[in-house]
């Protein structure tokens, strides 16, 4: 399973939020260049290189362009889709031209007042799939519903401040995108780290977290921090509240890649960033029942066990081996463990009572950490190689059939070592 996990204890905002995920990919300015010319009129992606208490990563900014900018960046993306595509785009592939050059200059517009018919009008007219668009309505309804709740306001009467800036809405937009681009079978985060203080807002001083987060919060586990100021958005729990399915303190995957997005002003106790890890879950609980017989045996030859060990073999036992023990009544012998499939345990038991001096075989059924293990057959220069791979719990491991090796050493007259060798090197 493909995990994206959301390390929140330095805050959240869609801002950092976007840097991290652009931090995590093989071709950022794909992105961009898609991003810009998804219809945001006057405004223009940038990404640069920063650092926050000696983390580094990835800033975005949105800075504003000309009319002639404009005109040429819609003239260049004329052929850009506007499907609703399910299929994945492997990790992170937006495309192939490259993005033009952009201006500079820093644009904000966080005075402009607008409602939620006012930001579901610019996202509808962007140039973005259906699901990276319906999910950033989604997060300016949650938006809205939780300002409407918290005010005592109608909808319609909602204002939305920064949470309404142009640079938050395309922040948010950019997030959607990607989350839609990568599609994480699972989504977990860490307990969201909100900061301590007080804000200022149109009704005067706020107490961090303001009435709005913690509605959007909801029953989300989250934490004050040592930090002043404000750390997790409205945007920020927005963007939680629609995407996170679980939240752990660490969960168990093995990452494939790690992203840092760092935010605009500095921290007096941390590092002033949101950090995203995408990996595959490592199963660490048991996952299946297996059944271990043991039988205590006498006077069994090699030949009674080399049988026995063969009949094993051919009902398709896990394990079978024994152990030297000495009988406290008298006399030496082994035990005879064999660990197999519950299903064929009855046949296995049955064969090492009709094969060895055994009376009885004693059966426990024990929970088992089992790998995925699929068979293949290999051409190599020493002929065909059955070989299994096996994997689960975040380790991958390829076993060679020994029966194998010692034919294509006897084939080739070398020795087992070096039939192994060759064999390896040339398949793993």
């Amino acid at each position: 399973m493909s995990i994206l996990f959301i390390d929140g204890r330095m805050g959240v905002s869609a801002m950092k939020l976007l840097g991290a995920l652009v931090d995590m990919m093989e071709q950022p300015h794909e992105f961009i260049r898609q991003f810009n010319g998804a219809g945001f009129d006057g405004l223009r992606m940038e990404r640069r290189s920063d650092s926050t208490g000696g983390v580094s990563g990835t800033r975005i900014e949105f800075n504003r362009i000309s009319e002639d900018e404009l005109y040429d960046d819609e003239l260049d993306d004329d052929d850009d889709d506007d499907d609703d595509d399910d299929e994945g785009g492997g990790f992170f592939s937006f495309g192939k031209k490259k993005r033009r050059s952009s201006s500079s200059g820093h644009h904000h517009d966080s005075s402009k007042k607008r409602s939620l018919s006012d930001v579901r009008e610019i996202i509808e007219d962007l140039k973005l799939s259906g699901k990276a668009r319906k999910r950033s309505i989604d997060i300016y309804t949650k938006i809205a519903e939780a300002a409407s709740k918290t005010h005592g306001r109608s909808l319609d009467e909602v204002t939305l401040h920064r949470a309404g800036s142009r640079d938050v809405i395309a922040a948010v937009v950019g997030v959607c995108m990607i989350l839609e681009d990568l599609k994480p079978e699972k989504i977990i985060a860490t307990p969201v780290t909100v900061g301590t203080g007080y804000i200022s807002s149109t009704a005067g001083s706020t107490k961090i977290p303001t009435p709005t987060v913690k509605e959007l919060l909801g029953d989300m586990p989250y934490t004050d921090g040592r930090e002043e100021g404000e750390l997790c958005t409205l945007d920020g729990a927005a963007i939680l509240s629609e995407y996170v399915n679980e939240f752990l303190d660490s969960p168990d995957i093995a990452v494939i890649k790690t992203g840092i997005g760092i935010g605009a002003r500095s921290y007096k106790t941390g590092a002033n960033c949101t950090r995203v890890s995408v990996g595959r879950e490592i199963k660490t609980s048991a996952n299946s029942t297996v059944a271990e017989l043991s039988a205590t045996l006498f006077n069994d030859g090699v030949d009674a066990l080399g049988l026995t060990g063969e009949k094993l073999r051919e009902l398709g036992v896990l394990e079978a081996y024994t152990e030297a023990v000495a009988d406290l009544l008298g006399g030496s012998g082994v035990v005879l463990r064999c660990i197999c499939n519950s299903d064929v345990a009855d046949e296995a038991a049955a064969a090492i009572i009709k094969n060895t001096s055994a009376t009885y075989v004693r059966r426990s059924d024990v929970s088992a950490y089992k790998m995925e293990i699929v068979d293949e057959i290999k051409d190599t220069r020493l002929g065909e190689i059955k070989i299994s791979r096996a994997s689960g719990f975040g380790t991958t491991k390829v076993i060679i059939d020994p029966e194998f090796i010692e034919r294509a050493a006897r084939e080739h007259n070398i020795s087992i070592d070096e039939a192994r060798y060759r064999i390896r090197k040339e398949i793993i």
